[in-house]
């Protein structure tokens, strides 16, 4: 999320490692300079939709077409991949009325305290298993693609 690029540590150990903001301006640039990019699809509305102890695992799809547009704008293929187990392994503070209200004002939710083992930071030993599946390309390349060619998609 682009809050992480904003918080000194946090933006700094990101950096590091490669990561970069999502904001359109920044894929755009990556995707012209020929470089792929991995977008991880989901966020702050499932992370705060999942709970470990569920057995339901939580995928919002509703205006999530984004990603698929900027695809055929630039010609490029999606890999759909998908974690299993990945909602065990930590936890969030769990106070939904409160952290909704916050995300409605300022974007994203207060308070963020993520806990795994130990109700420390660190994520339980649990088994995550990643698939993937052959990677979607679009039908062709086009600048301004209509909604049907992006839902298609």
């Amino acid at each position: 999320a682009s809050i992480i690029h904003v918080v000194p540590l946090m933006r700094d150990i990101t950096q590091w490692g490669g990561v970069c903001d999502v904001a359109k301006k920044s894929v755009y640039n990556l995707l012209g300079m020929g470089r792929s990019i991995q977008l991880v699809i989901g966020g702050q509305t499932e992370m705060f939709e999942s709970r470990s102890w569920d057995e339901e695992i939580v995928v919002v799809r509703k205006k999530r077409l984004g990603v698929f547009k900027i695809a055929i704008q630039h010609g490029v293929g999606i890999l759909p991949m998908f974690c299993f187990g990945e909602t065990q392994t930590m936890d969030n503070v769990y106070l939904p009325k409160i952290q909704a209200y916050v995300k409605s004002k300022l974007g994203f939710p207060i308070p963020y305290i993520p806990y795994g083992r130990w109700f420390l930071p660190v994520p339980r030993r649990v088994p995550v298993t990643v698939v993937m599946d052959a990677p979607v390309f679009p039908k062709r390349k086009m600048d301004d693609p209509p909604l049907e060619d992006i839902i298609d998609m």
